[in-house]
């Protein structure tokens, strides 16, 4: 079989600080029927690595946008589902919809990402900072890995959740259970059992990164490319146990961080409104009418974690009225809930404090709501015909709107997930989740922040807004 050809990730205006692996991850409990989000969980850890990081001949394996034609297959239902751009009856759609995704499993699966496949972590002296991604819906475990490896480039361990809620394009599910293709839109009130959903799965990757650093995995746990994928670019053997010793007290759990895009941004400021396990949240462009109305992140925040939010200019600019084009009069909400904090009373003891670790809201100019995903980067050269038609576009150059987003999300995190032995001064936050005590420290936003924030979009900057 001839040599396939790749479009390598370039990353040249993104300073390079370390090698990046990736390897799958997946648990499942096989005494569970059913799945839930408390027993089953899969995705892809972006991490540093001291591997060779040639991308021609690295010392572990390839690693590509697409690595299995099932991806394909559920970008492929996303466009014609009932709501998306493709035709939705009739043999055409049968032809377009094969079409698409025939081509879109050719670009993607020869699309080489600049990382290596299942190489060990990179030794640290203190623990790695960890941030959990979720994804927006018709999205997956890869769709946002220009973010990821940027991440990783810059010492965090990343965790991409893949969603079992059934509104990823497609999932990888663990053990023997198969693969979930998208099955179109669903009501609103589904969303919110869905967001629920989404929220404990978060709160099961956190598990599985204590698990992984304590070298304490429950069975059922696996670093691998995945017993259901037979083909494609990174089929391959079970890495060894390097891989999984290398993680082995070099994860810090009470440093992981929440990051999401869409929907997915909208689980993590829900659910770092209500479990003091995290330390701070960043939500790209997120669509805040899909939280319930009572819900803490609409009302008054349960702990002291700070928020951040980078918006698009096509769904965070206000229009005439003041109303967001996704959101109505939401975003308002949600900064004030965020610089207030419930107080829990419990044996007589009061907990918490009056104010919460705030908010801060940048939208760069000319931004859509695909800028923070790989389309735009990996597939505008010769694709832009395509993403035209499918309305994707964005008014700020791909590249410099990747850059913004990145340099904006590491300012944050460095200053909320400070490293160990940081003198930035924190506060503890404690309360039960899930019958279980559980405290971090956390660093509410200061006022100075917002130079910030604000120096790094420059002229690109369309609105800035800060709560503490």
């Amino acid at each position: 079989m001839a040599e396939r050809s790749s479009n390598s990730l370039t990353q040249k205006k993104l300073k390079l600080q370390h090698s990046v692996g990736v390897t799958d991850i997946q648990w499942d409990n096989p005494d569970q029927a059913q799945i839930s989000g408390d027993t089953h969980v899969v995705g892809r850890l972006w991490y540093p690595t001291t591997a060779m990081s040639s991308v021609s001949k690295p010392e572990g394996g390839k690693a590509f946008w697409l690595p299995d034609r099932r991806y394909a297959e559920g970008y492929a239902a996303v466009v014609f589902s009932d709501n998306g751009i493709g035709p939705t009856v009739g043999s055409c759609k049968n032809f377009a919809k094969s079409t698409f995704s025939n081509f879109t499993w050719w670009m993607g699966s020869s699309t080489q990402l600049k990382v290596i496949k299942d190489v060990p972590l990179k030794p640290a002296q203190h623990p790695y900072p960890v941030v959990l991604f979720s994804h927006g819906t018709c999205a997956n475990r890869n769709t946002y890995s220009c973010i990821c490896t940027k991440l990783a480039e810059e010492g965090y361990v990343v965790f991409s959740i893949e969603h079992a809620d059934s509104t990823a394009s497609a999932v990888e599910m663990a053990g023997d259970r198969g693969w979930q293709v998208y099955a179109g839109e669903t009501r609103e009130h589904v969303h919110k059992e869905f967001l629920r959903y989404r929220m404990k799965e978060c709160q099961t990757a956190r598990k599985m990164v204590a698990a992984l650093s304590s070298g304490t995995v429950p069975p059922g746990v696996q670093l691998t490319v995945g017993k259901g994928r037979t083909s494609g670019p990174e089929k391959g053997p079970e890495p060894g146990p390097l891989l999984r010793q290398s993680f082995k007290g070099a994860l810090d759990p009470d440093r992981v961080a929440l990051a999401g895009h869409s929907f997915g941004a909208s689980t993590v400021s829900a659910l770092v409104a209500e479990d003091p396990g995290f330390p701070c949240a960043i939500a790209l462009d997120p669509a805040w009418a899909l939280l319930w109305a009572d819900h803490p992140a609409l009302t008054a925040w349960k702990t002291s974690a700070p928020l951040m939010i980078i918006g698009s200019h096509q769904w965070h600019t206000p229009k005439k009225d003041g109303t967001l084009v996704r959101s109505g009069h939401l975003q308002e909400t949600v900064l004030a809930a965020a610089s207030r904090r419930q107080l829990s009373i419990e044996d007589g003891k009061v907990e918490g404090s009056a104010a919460g670790g705030g908010a801060v809201s940048v939208v760069p100019a000319g931004s859509t709501h695909e800028t923070f995903t790989d389309a735009l980067v990996l597939f505008a050269g010769k694709t832009s015909w395509l993403l035209k038609m499918m309305g994707l576009g964005s008014g700020l150059n791909p590249k410099l709107g990747l850059k913004l987003t990145c340099e904006e999300m590491l300012a944050f995190l460095k200053r909320h997930i400070p490293e160990a032995g940081s003198s930035v001064s924190t506060i503890s936050s404690s309360q039960k989740v899930n019958g279980l005590s559980k405290q971090v420290a956390t660093v509410p936003l200061q006022q100075e922040e917002d130079a910030v924030y604000k120096s790094i979009l420059g002229d690109k900057c369309a609105l800035f807004k800060m709560r503490t």
